[in-house]
């Protein structure tokens, strides 16, 4: 019937089989049904965060609240049994959390009982004709009609109607005999495990680590085929044949899913976009058919292709095909020596970059519903119920807080490191486009015996650039972030103005700092920390790692002498001293044995040093899990000259801390040359070991251990104390007096 005409129902019978209410659906929770409703409607509608962070009940009499994770830390306030508080984060068995009052502060986890939240759900409309009510029966007005296959998320449920949110952010309520509800939880987007491999396109560079100023560590020549385990931006993390992990750029690359059931599937990244495509596929249709650099016959001959060859065709002129040939070999062919094997129902999902910190994502295709995000209980992953009609695909996104992307039939699920902030542009039969964007939200000053934080809360992947000079005072740069929060805080002694000033898209926060350049930045979820520390070494947290160890001596010198034992020896001479001074040092290693991991820890979220030795991942780890205040890295220079001498300092320009490493480097720096080396200079260098850092770090190489006199110097017991003493006075400067 016309839709003028068109009978509406509001109920046909009780709840069939396998619809209406789900199990437990009547048993009270212990999240409120408005605040669903308020987080569903959000989803919705404008820029906002996922569900609320995680609450928690205290279960303890009387319990501590303290100013650090750790019973060491002070008592800043107690809860009583049954306080509801918000988690923050976990650190071992502590939880930080903010009480009803708003004072934040760390607890025992084990006093604590986590309140979780009911899976989301999905209301499938059945029915051909279907009321949307404004209350829960048919005494209520008709506020709207729907019909299959439209699908709204479940916001609550009374008696046999169930309340919706719509697209207006309203709720409407619908009798449930009309529709079927559909949990929604992870194992329904998750696909199998898909194997990704790359054809090498042209001769290729291997890099330890995504960066074109990264040392080379092999090559690769065009048709060689690589497992790619993972990316990042236009990087893919690749195996080699020998099992050896490296780097490379995705212009040399054709990456697609493996297997015959999946070959139309495959991924394009450059610098502003991540596009998973189905691209039609074509057999050779005729023996010895040529493949041409150019659209026409005028265009040199790339190579003989035999009949019944699969190709990939990625683009076409007029009736010449672009395509792509198992082996890596691109060019063009004319489209009448080709059989079309299948065509490309759906580009099935892109992720473009508007600016460093805004990403737009786009599904696209016949879709059997109306697109519907979710936010799983963890936050952090989105889930997008479309019923898409299209093959199953994988990818790794470390890019804007992105980790993982997968999608099939049910829809696609997008995974983050961090709870994003996204607006809804646009959504429809025909697809949906989410735009993501940073948020800063607060700014408050928090003042602990040894430092004062500038703490900002953040939605998304807000990461700042600090810098310091002694005209301009300290300056914290969030680029192409919105802030809501106050324009200044509180004065301290050592953060003695901070002026907030949004602009130019972003935001700059100007700080009147007493503690000059020693600062550390620290990224934690919906956190950005800047540290000012007070001056001297007390209490200040230092890890020493001495280079090398194990089975790695690393750089030999002319008559044998190794690096690994004389960097032991310094991190051991130097150990001491700081500790005199009051300081807490660590040490990657104390004996020759190769480094472990720090007890306790646990990789989690994107690790920048997947498939790196095990010896660095544990020397970056103890940075992180002591919360260290510095990392210096002790090491020995070798070179192919044994002519080349002299002192050199290495920091990572690319660090939330960078600045601050340059500053660290200049003081190690100037302290060594005391030692009347030759001046290498202070360098940039991406190093894997510092990569993952974000307090400052800096590599010192003494000497040249390769070079004879400097050899014999390292093998002295005075210049070794010397060099020790030039390393303890280079932190203790940089720290102050």
């Amino acid at each position: 019937p016309h839709r003028s005409t068109a009978l509406y129902y509001d109920s046909i019978c009780p709840f069939p089989p396998g619809r209406g209410v789900l199990p437990g659906m009547r048993r009270p929770t212990m999240v409120r049904v408005a605040t669903i409703v308020s987080i569903v409607a959000l989803l919705l509608l404008g820029f906002t965060a996922p569900a609320d962070a995680r609450n928690a009940v205290v279960t303890g009499s009387v319990v501590n609240l303290r100013a650090g994770p750790g019973t060491q830390h002070p008592i800043v306030g107690q809860l009583q049994r049954g306080t509801r508080v918000e988690v923050l984060e976990v650190s071992g068995d502590w939880m930080q959390v903010r009480t009803p009052a708003g004072q934040v502060g760390w607890m025992a986890g084990w006093l604590l009982e986590i309140e979780q939240a009911p899976a989301p759900t999905v209301v499938r409309v059945t029915g051909q004709h279907v009321n949307i009510r404004s209350g829960p029966g048919t005494g209520h007005a008709v506020t709207g009609r729907t019909g299959r296959p439209e699908a709204f998320p479940l916001a609550g449920q009374q008696g046999d109607w169930l309340r919706i949110a719509l697209p207006s952010g309203q709720p409407g309520w619908i009798n449930a005999g009309l529709v079927q509800l559909v949990p929604i939880n992870v194992a329904m987007f998750s696909t199998p495990a898909l194997s990704l491999q790359g054809t090498v396109l042209s001769r290729a560079a291997v890099r330890r680590m995504p960066s074109a100023r990264a040392p080379e560590v092999a090559t690769l020549l065009p048709g060689t085929t690589v497992t790619v385990v993972t990316s990042s931006g236009t990087w893919h993390q690749v195996r080699l044949a020998s099992g050896e992990p490296g780097w490379v750029e995705d212009r040399h690359l054709d990456v697609y899913n493996v297997g015959p059931s999946r070959p139309a599937v495959q991924y394009s990244f450059s610098a502003d976009r991540l596009e998973i495509r189905q691209h039609t596929q074509a057999v050779v249709a005729r023996p010895d058919v040529n493949l041409r650099a150019g659209p026409s016959t005028s265009h040199a001959i790339v190579t003989l292709m035999r009949q019944g060859l699969p190709l990939r065709v990625t683009g076409a002129h007029r009736e010449w095909l672009q395509v792509v040939t198992g082996a890596g070999h691109q060019g063009w062919v004319a489209g009448r020596l080709t059989t079309t094997v299948s065509r490309p129902r759906l580009s099935l999902v892109s992720i473009e970059s508007a600016n460093p910190q805004q990403k737009t994502l786009r599904i696209r295709g016949s879709l059997d519903a109306l697109p519907l995000p979710f936010w799983l209980e963890d936050g952090r992953t989105l889930v997008v119920w479309t019923n898409v009609p299209s093959p199953e695909a994988q990818a790794g996104i470390h890019e804007n807080g992105m980790m993982g992307l997968s999608v099939n039939a049910q829809g696609m699920m997008l995974r983050f490191s961090v709870r994003p902030q996204y607006g809804i542009v646009e959504r429809s039969l025909g697809g949906m486009t989410m735009a993501f964007s940073s948020a800063v939200t607060g700014l408050e000053l928090v003042v602990l015996p040894d430092r004062e934080i500038l703490r900002f809360s953040t939605r998304g992947n807000a990461l700042p650039a600090t810098t310091y000079d002694a005209a301009s005072g300290l300056q914290i740069v969030f680029p192409n972030a919105t802030y809501t929060g106050p324009l200044t805080v509180p004065a301290g002694e050592l953060a003695r103005s901070a002026a907030v000033e949004p602009r130019d898209g972003g935001l700059t926060v100007r700080v009147d700092s007493a503690a000059l350049h020693r600062y550390t930045v620290r990224a934690h979820p919906e956190r950005i920390d800047v540290e000012l520390l007070r001056p001297g070494l007390a209490g200040r947290v230092i890890v020493l790692d001495a280079g090398h160890g194990g089975r790695d001596p690393g750089a030999i010198g002319p008559t044998g002498l190794q690096e690994a034992p004389v960097c032991l020896e310094l991190a051991l001479l130097l150990r001491p001293m700081l500790e005199a001074e009051g300081a807490i040092v660590h040490l990657t290693r104390t004996t020759e044995a190769a480094v472990s991991s720090p007890p306790g820890f646990i990789p989690t979220g994107f690790d920048p040093l997947v498939g790196a030795t095990h010896d660095l991942r544990a020397r970056a780890a103890w940075a992180q899990v002591t919360r260290a205040d510095v990392l210096l890295s002790i090491h020995l220079n070798g070179n192919l000259d044994p002519a080349v001498d002299g002192t050199m300092t290495l920091y990572h320009p690319g660090l939330l801390s960078s600045d601050a490493s340059l500053q660290l480097a200049r003081h190690i720096h100037q302290s060594t040359l005391q030692l009347g080396r030759p001046d290498r200079n202070i360098r940039p260098a991406e190093l894997t070991l510092l990569f993952p850092l974000t307090q400052p770090a800096v590599i010192s190489e003494i000497a040249h251990i390769t070079n004879a006199r400097e050899e014999a110097l390292l093998r002295d017991p005075a210049f070794l104390q010397a060099a020790a003493r030039a390393l303890f006075n280079g932190l203790r400067s940089y720290f102050g007096p």
